[in-house]
């Protein structure tokens, strides 16, 4: 379980922005893979009895030097810490997550959640027995119930996030699930090769 970052922005009650922690706010800052899309995340607010969770759907950087054309001065970029501290905290990773429900005792709530998730709130990697309960539900059968809220959320990777959720899951189901993920993984293909052509 990796700290990723605290939650910088909302845009909707599902899809947060969350600020990656960087060197000089952490000893040991998150690593790409850690962040990576498909990567599923738990979002805990300090009064929320049940955490969120949720999965990386999209990630952007910031650069307050893109789009400037202007004289400045060029050093390393590990040079800034000394010459412009205020620099290192306006550059950085924003990533997109999207809720897809809580984590109880009894395994996952696919449900979209109810509370709204403050500014500020910490976000960190799911565990690998973390993932497992939240696609079981109190009769440890195998769910995957929040594939409308994905579907629906409008976002531009949605088919191809499904896809990667799929192909993360696969190595921890039994063979029919695994039968299962793998019917759903062609059927999303087939959806994009046809929007595709549709275009």
């Amino acid at each position: 379980m990796t700290p990723l970052g605290k939650i910088l922005s909302s845009e909707s009650h599902l899809l947060y922005h969350v600020r990656v922690y960087d060197p000089s706010e952490c000893a040991d800052p998150p690593s790409p893979s850690d962040y990576a899309f498909g990567r599923f995340v738990l979002l805990q607010a300090p009064d929320h009895d049940e955490p969120a969770v949720g999965v990386v759907a999209n990630s952007r950087l910031l650069n307050p030097e893109a789009g400037q054309f202007g004289p400045r001065l060029t050093i390393p970029h590990s040079d800034n810490a000394v010459f412009a501290p205020d620099y290192l905290n306006e550059v950085g990773v924003l990533i997109s997550v999207l809720l897809l429900g809580r984590l109880t005792h009894e395994g996952g709530n696919h449900n979209i959640p109810t509370q709204v998730m403050p500014v500020g709130a910490e976000v960190r990697t799911l565990s690998d027995d973390e993932l497992q309960r939240f696609h079981r539900n109190a009769e440890e059968r195998f769910q995957m119930r929040y594939y409308p809220i994905v579907m629906e959320s409008r976002l531009p990777f949605a088919s191809g996030l499904l896809q990667q959720i799929c192909a993360q899951l696969e190595p921890q189901c039994n063979p029919e699930e695994q039968r299962m993920l793998r019917v759903l993984q062609k059927n999303l293909a087939w959806q994009s090769t046809v929007g595709q052509m549709r275009n």
